[in-house]
């Protein structure tokens, strides 16, 4: 073999060492999300990522980064199989755009690496005399660039927001509350960032201990320290807030409590439903609704039911849409109570044709029709709408269209569903977006109620991934929540991230806020009157902001040294710039 031969054989045997390793990151930054729900590897997952970026060039460092996000969209979203009519494909598709934005992402460490962590000296030295002299990284250097890279992180978060708000980071601390608690300040954002600073400053210090180790001396990782300290500070201000939550600031004398009845029919997903089948449906739920509202043990003051409870139009014009219009109006006389429940509806649009929503609606005893509504605002992409319909080909409507484009709500005005309670509502996926729940609660809701349905995805995490995906609202907000599902989570979440109540109990005798059951039951709901708004419902996302202008900041850093590297280059070989 020759030493060229040689030199290819062990240049690919890196290069695959490289990507197994950022395949394995990939993979054990899904783990930590549910099902697994390896919350740990959170911390460590991108470390083997970040160290590769920094000592590969631009092409393999994209791909690096490729594999990574493949691997981690992939397995995070394999719960878009399930989607009748896609055989399966979504997961492939998804995890190939979301791969994207990972290249993206290590071409960012790569750059911030070269001219942040790196003296001008030592960007210029030739291979072989950083070979036998390593940079030693100053303290100063290191912690810029963690949290440049960072920063460059949540603005990827930030960027695919716009579309799929779904598995951010924080998401995988969803059975931590003490580190959520952050989230009242910076929202998901700031959880984020905590999580991954630790992973910056922990491949910092593997990166640099390694240099200072072949030079037979040791070094203090501050930056690792650093990181470890903010998780720790972070964790101990949640665990406090947590003791200190039944205090009078937040659950005082001034408690006001109700009794929710929640139906949970447990329902196949019945988007196409014969008359036979939604007839089924409807009877299914109003037989739990009737059996709850007729215990005498404990009597609820409302009852919830959720999206999709029956795939009856309400103004529809046929018998099925009477028999709908007739089991509401006589359920709610006949026990005396409100009833608030998912239902598709339809207006005239003024130009002949009509709107249809994805709608909450409130009845009361006495009233024919609902006193009160929330029209869906965040409507799902190719489930209820398809993105730029008007500039696709007809053949790529037929592949992906289902049939309808459902027209988006306006109006985030709570609806006060009984005295004293307002209830900023979220209807399906709406509760992942903390916009929504954060302009509810400035528009004086005291309670986040969600009605959802996730029988599209009958046997994968996704109900799971759902739930953990919306409990930061509760303490983003500082807002109680109570979530009714067609199938899974019909659940009640103080406004610290902690289920205090659900339909359903897991083996230990606690709630078990992901169990799937036909059933329906009463829980109980304590909210203020007037609650304390949070410093992230005045202020919103003001730590990404802030991220952003770190970002930019750390790329025109990166530009300036870039030209002045250039300068001194084009010197040496006397050439005027």
């Amino acid at each position: 073999m020759t030493n060229g031969d040689e030199k290819l054989r062990i240049s690919r045997w890196r290069g695959a060492l490289w990507a197994g390793l950022a395949a394995g990151g990939g993979l054990l930054s899904s783990a930590a999300l549910p099902p697994l729900n390896w919350s740990e590897c959170a911390f460590f997952a991108f470390a083997p990522l970040i160290v590769i970026c920094c000592h590969l060039r631009k092409l393999p460092v994209f791909v690096i980064g490729v594999v990574f996000g493949w691997c981690w969209g992939f397995t995070a979203f394999n719960f878009l199989r399930e989607i009748q009519g896609s055989f399966g494909a979504i997961p492939y598709l998804l995890a190939a755009v979301l791969s994207l934005y990972f290249g993206v992402f290590a071409l960012c460490v790569r750059l911030f690496h070269r001219y942040i962590r790196l003296g001008r000296d030592e960007r210029l030295a030739a291979f072989s005399e950083r070979a036998a002299n390593p940079p030693r990284y100053p303290w100063w250097r290191e912690m810029a660039f963690c949290v440049a890279v960072s920063a460059a992180y949540l603005m990827l978060e930030w960027g695919r927001a716009w579309v799929l708000p779904w598995n951010y980071l924080a998401v995988t601390q969803y059975r931590n509350p003490a580190l959520l608690q952050i989230a009242k300040f910076g929202g998901t954002y700031l959880v984020g960032f905590t999580i991954i600073f630790v992973n910056a400053a922990l491949a910092a210090a593997l990166d640099s201990g390694y240099v200072w180790l072949r030079a037979g001396r040791r070094r203090f990782p501050l930056a690792l320290t650093a990181a470890l300290l903010v998780v720790a500070g972070a964790g101990v201000f949640g665990m406090l807030e947590i003791v200190g939550r039944n205090n009078a600031r937040h659950y005082g004398a001034d408690l006001v409590s109700a009794e929710f009845g929640l139906v949970q029919g447990n329902i196949s997903q019945r988007r196409q439903a014969t008359a036979a089948e939604a007839r089924e449906a409807l009877a299914i739920n109003f037989e739990l609704a009737e059996n709850l509202a007729a215990d005498s043990g404990e009597p609820p003051q409302i009852v919830i039911m959720p999206e999709s409870a029956s795939p009856i139009p309400y103004s529809d014009g046929s018998q099925s849409g009477y028999e709908l219009r007739g089991r509401i109006y006589n359920f709610v006389r006949k026990h005396q109570l409100p009833l608030l429940t998912g239902v598709i509806d339809f207006e005239p649009d003024g130009a002949g044709g009509w709107n249809t929503f994805n709608r909450a609606a409130l009845f009361v005893p006495g009233q024919l029709k609902y006193v009160d509504k929330f029209d869906k605002i965040q409507r799902v992409p190719f489930g209820e709408f398809i993105p730029f319909r008007r500039w696709l080909p007809d053949f790529a409507i037929r592949l992906i269209d289902m049939g309808r484009d459902l027209t988006p709500g306006t109006d985030y005005s709570p609806m006060e569903i009984l005295p004293g309670f307002r209830a900023g509502m979220s209807i399906c996926f709406e509760d992942v977006f903390p916009s929504v729940a954060r302009r509810e609660a400035q528009l004086g809701a005291n309670l986040l109620l969600v009605i959802t349905n996730d029988a599209w995805y009958p046997e994968s995490s996704e109900p799971e991934q759902h739930f953990a995906n919306c409990l930061p609202r509760t303490i983003e907000t500082g807002l109680p929540m109570v979530r009714c599902g067609n199938n899974s989570s019909s659940v009640v979440v103080d406004g610290f991230g902690i289920v205090t109540g659900g339909l359903l109990k897991n083996a230990s005798g606690g709630v078990d806020p992901i169990g799937k059951a036909r059933v329906a039951g009463v829980v109980t709901v304590g909210v203020l009157p007037e609650p304390e708004p949070t410093f992230y419902t005045r202020y919103g996302d003001w730590f990404v902001y802030l991220m952003l202008s770190v970002f930019a900041a750390a790329l025109m850093f990166c530009s300036t040294a870039w030209y002045g590297d250039c300068r001194i280059k084009l010197g040496l070989l006397n050439i005027k710039l």
